[in-house]
């Protein structure tokens, strides 16, 4: 009888997606976790005793594990798109842009009626690092309400600030013949078209001028 066997992922820093990959294989534990602490709960060895309360001061509340789930589809999205990018053997610069402005949409908050300005949006990840490197206290419960729409929010107000929306980005997209259209930026199709345009003139004109300068140089010299 073969044996699967299914570990604790750990929750690196420095890898990406690692909370990600983490939560979602403790999700997929949760039910043997819950198993191990009713089956300690009622041996009565000292020491197992120990380890009984050990993991009942850890254990999940039901709304942590509630926000753990639904944290998922959130951060799902930077998942995938890091394995694609990551594994593709295509120019991957192209996507880039529909990739970004889908995750954007997806994690805008629904509450959020007004646009933000992002000139004034600060870099979150700062207050986030002073926050982290406070120590936690497991011990105690996570206050979950509204924690969801909080980190939405957050991130969402991330990616507003580390991506700006400069329409020379949008280029790559609109000449890969597999994006081709930009449906993905519709309020940046007519400024990104005459970009386009502007930079084809630019190129064409240039083009012109070394040229004639170079059948002047050529005939000076032949004279």
């Amino acid at each position: 009888m073969s044996i699967y066997l299914r570990h604790v992922i750990a929750d690196v820093p420095t890898h990406w997606n690692s909370s990600y990959l983490a939560w979602c294989r403790l999700l997929e534990l949760k039910e043997y976790i819950c198993i191990l602490e009713a089956n300690l709960a009622e041996n009565n060895n000292r020491d197992i005793k120990k380890d009984f309360q050990q993991l009942f001061k850890i254990m999940l509340t039901n709304d942590e594990w509630d926000l753990l789930r639904d944290l998922i589809p959130v951060l799902g999205p930077f998942e995938e798109a890091t394995r694609y990018l990551g594994s593709s053997n295509y120019a991957t610069y192209s996507i880039i842009s529909p990739l970004i402005s889908e995750i954007i949409k997806i994690l805008k908050p629904v509450s959020l009626t007004n646009e933000i300005n992002i000139e004034k949006i600060e870099d979150i990840f700062v207050a986030i690092n002073e926050d982290i490197q406070k120590r936690t206290d497991l011990d105690k419960s996570m206050q979950t309400s509204n924690a969801l729409e909080r980190v939405k929010e957050t991130l969402y107000r991330a990616m507003l600030f580390y991506w700006k929306r400069d329409n020379i980005l949008y280029l790559p997209s609109i000449l890969d013949p597999c994006v081709k259209k930009i449906e993905f930026a519709p309020d940046k199709i007519d400024e990104v078209q005459e970009l386009l345009k502007d930079k084809y003139n630019e190129m064409k004109n240039n083009l012109a001028v070394n040229s004639t300068t170079a059948s002047t140089t050529t005939t000076l010299a032949q004279n």
